[in-house]
């Protein structure tokens, strides 16, 4: 499509998609760089000093949380963002994507700003996919993309680092306000804690 570019770039959105082709001129969302990351992180301490230190339930400190927020879409959704709508969604144009590549920028300057963002991508069609399992004799099997259209896929993802369940969810209901298009489909943001210590045993 004539004035686009392909990318790999993040776009949580209405949707909850994150996809590949942008306008071309247009600031597209990047991985946060690692310096300013941890300046990010700094600057959310010396906010928590100033409000004091946040207890549990038992009258413990408590540490932030760690989160997998993930977006979702499929193989139409990519083809919509290239200009190639289908009964699934209508096709985007350029000033639709730079609203949601506006939007995204911004929300995401704000968490790297507020020490709340660890990583952040978006992930390629899955018409590129491959998976790998095993035969009868422990052989590996791979298998292209694509996946069927109506599919849902993992999309894109943050890994958060949020001082509550309450707090991640307000930043995934914000996602979810992305603007797109009229008509194009629209799909949960999923949160899962992110687990650092594994299952435990009595």
């Amino acid at each position: 499509m004539k004035g686009f570019t392909a990318a790999i770039i993040g776009r949580p959105g209405d949707s909850g998609r994150i996809f590949r082709i942008r306008p071309r001129g247009v600031e597209i969302p990047a991985p946060a760089p690692t310096l300013l990351r941890k300046a990010g992180r700094e600057h959310r301490k010396d906010r928590q000093a100033e409000r004091g230190v946040r207890r549990g339930s038992r009258g413990d400190v408590e540490d932030p949380m760690k989160y997998l927020v993930m977006v979702q879409g499929s193989h139409a959704d990519y083809e919509a963002m290239s200009g190639r709508g289908s009964a699934q969604g209508p096709a985007w144009d350029k000033e639709s994507l730079k609203a949601m590549f506006d939007f995204m920028n911004t929300l995401n300057k704000e968490l790297i700003e507020s020490g709340e963002m660890l990583d952040g991508q978006g992930l390629a069609d899955p018409a590129e996919t491959r998976l790998v399992s095993l035969d009868a004799q422990g052989r590996p099997v791979v298998t292209d993309g694509p996946y069927a259209e109506t599919k849902e896929v993992l999309a894109g993802y943050w890994v958060l680092d949020c001082a509550s369940l309450d707090r991640v969810t307000e930043i995934a209901a914000r996602v979810m306000r992305c603007p797109q298009p009229a008509g194009a489909p629209a799909y949960p943001v999923v949160i899962r804690r992110i687990d650092e210590t594994g299952p435990v045993q009595d």
